[in-house]
């Protein structure tokens, strides 16, 4: 689903006609990523359902009467702030991902004021955030970082930095391919965009008709589809995302609350160990003072509580001889010395476990229902939890899943987390197979299984590896590929890390539309 800026601008437009003066009777939690909002307005009542699971992210008006019995803290916060309350209306954020509902409280003391809740939908990222006065009143996903936009109680409110124009503004003039309309328009999807591009459309010029593609699983907010493929289309947008086909409802919750409490485990340790490198390496500069002892002249067996050298003046032990003092700082520095050596090691180490963290969220994000339990076995000797552990201790260990694409001359494998990348480079790919990476980046291994490695191939191949990873929204993507014996695990290092020499780089963009295809219907249940 491509629930970019345009399909949310209509979006706001279908649900701010259903709902908008609608008094907000309840707020309910479904389960651990879905709120259910309960609005009476003109004297019916519509329910609408927050989902904010990174890959269901939406919002939209529901026929269905599910049970809703789940609690957490934040659907206290919800439920106090916005009972009651009066729906002024529903705006985006620009035309990005970011849909800003605004509330109008009676409160006893000061009378009517405004509360906003703040929906970003953005894929693993999505949060709603409850904002009063400019402040952060409560939020789903609590974030605290070093530097820069604080997701907590009491702190300002602050949008994402928005990079781009409004897609109101394209100047096709300036766009040389559909990857410029994504790059510099905010709101347009890499769906939409070849769409815009392949016809000079101006997003505002296109009727909606709420589409979804029965064959591939897809939906959109206009008929954007193949025409030979199986299609329905809705009356609206939310009985469109209200009927989808629902996956398997597996929550990633506790898998991003694990990940996101050792990443800043991981930069608290980070931050004391460089401020010990600071210190320490400070301290080696005890050694020049000890050298300027040996050069002040002075009688090594006296007794000074300091001493003048060359414009520096040194303070010294004066129950110590000048000798022993500066034998006494030559001491101080070797330790200061073994112990800068200990520390570099360990932010060594401690960088290493970021860099695999941050691969755990991308691998998080490309892990379905099939393969969720191979992404949980790489978290269990960081001290995770699974049903599995809980029972016997041990980690799953039979073969891992992975994903099998065929076409006409080659076999694509694709691991989407470690155990998978190392299952297919090293037990089932061949010495002379390809093997393909996103450069500097996490992601996805691709093994390419072929007699004969031609030009489409390789780009194909580069596709999926760019699709599978970090920089699935960058363009010209780096793509190193080799042969298989060329590609060597790395001991000693956490998690599953490679080289790999005699390799050759490819650029690529990635053509969303031909890679989901190439998934849908090349795709093979391992």
């Amino acid at each position: 689903m491509a629930f970019d800026g345009f399909f949310i601008h209509h979006l706001i437009n279908e649900l701010n006609g259903e709902l908008s003066r609608g008094r907000l009777e309840k707020v309910q939690q479904k389960d651990d990523t879905r709120f259910l909002f309960t609005f009476y307005q003109n004297r019916s009542r519509k329910r609408v359902v927050f989902q904010l699971e990174s890959n269901l992210y939406s919002v939209y008006i529901t026929r269905k009467d599910d049970q809703a019995t789940q609690s957490s803290q934040f659907l206290v916060a919800l439920k106090k702030h916005l009972e009651g309350a009066i729906l002024k209306g529903i705006e985006q954020y620009m035309t990005d991902r970011v849909l800003i509902w605004r509330f109008l409280v009676h409160d006893f003391i000061n009378g009517p004021t405004e509360k906003q809740l703040i929906f970003e939908a953005m894929g693993r990222h999505s949060n709603l955030i409850l904002v009063a006065d400019g402040k952060i009143v409560d939020c789903f996903k609590r974030m605290h970082f070093e530097t820069g936009r604080q997701l907590l109680p009491l702190a300002p409110f602050e949008f994402f930095t928005a990079i781009g124009k409004p897609f109101t503004e394209i100047d096709y003039s300036t766009v040389e391919k559909p990857q410029d309309l994504v790059k510099n328009y905010l709101g347009i999807s890499p769906l939409l965009a070849s769409h815009l591009f392949e016809n000079r459309l101006m997003p505002q010029e296109i009727q909606i008709e709420p589409t979804k593609d029965v064959t591939h699983n897809r939906i959109y907010a206009f008929d954007i589809f193949s025409d030979q493929v199986e299609k329905i289309t809705y009356p609206t947008l939310s009985e469109l995302l209200d009927d989808r086909a629902k996956r398997s409802q597996i929550s990633t919750k506790k898998h991003e609350t694990f990940i996101r409490q050792h990443q800043q485990k991981l930069f608290d340790k980070r931050s004391k160990i460089l401020e010990s490198i600071d210190e320490t390496t400070k301290t080696l500069r005890i050694k020049d003072e000890a050298d300027l002892i040996y050069q002040s002249g002075h009688d090594l067996k006296a007794y000074l509580a300091r001493i003048d050298v060359e414009d520096q003046t040194i303070e010294l032990d004066p129950t110590l001889t000048l000798n022993e003092n500066a034998q006494k700082k030559y001491r101080i520095y070797h330790k200061a010395k073994r112990g800068l050596s200990h520390l570099k090691k360990r932010e060594k180490e401690v960088n290493e476990l970021i860099d695999l963290f941050e691969t755990f969220t991308i691998n998080l994000e490309l892990s379905g229902p099939e393969n969720i339990t191979d992404f949980e076995n790489e978290l269990v000797e960081f001290g995770f939890q699974t049903n599995q552990t809980r029972k016997s201790g041990k980690k799953d260990r039979k073969n891992p899943s992975y994903l099998e694409i065929h076409d006409e001359n080659a076999r694509y494998l694709v691991g989407r987390n470690s155990h998978q990348n190392a299952f297919i480079t090293h037990e089932l790919a061949h010495r002379d197979d390809y093997w393909f990476h996103v450069k500097q980046a996490p992601g996805s291994h691709v093994v390419c299984q072929t007699e004969t490695l031609e030009e489409h191939e390789i780009r194909r191949a580069a596709q999926l590896a760019a699709y599978h990873s970090k920089l699935r929204f960058s363009e010209s993507i780096p793509v190193d590929y080799a042969r298989v014996k060329d590609v060597r695990k790395l001991s000693g290092r956490p998690g599953y890390q490679v080289t790999y020499r005699n390799y050759k780089t490819i650029y690529i963009d990635i053509d969303e539309k031909h890679i989901i295809d190439l998934i849908k219907n090349g795709k093979r249940p391992i």
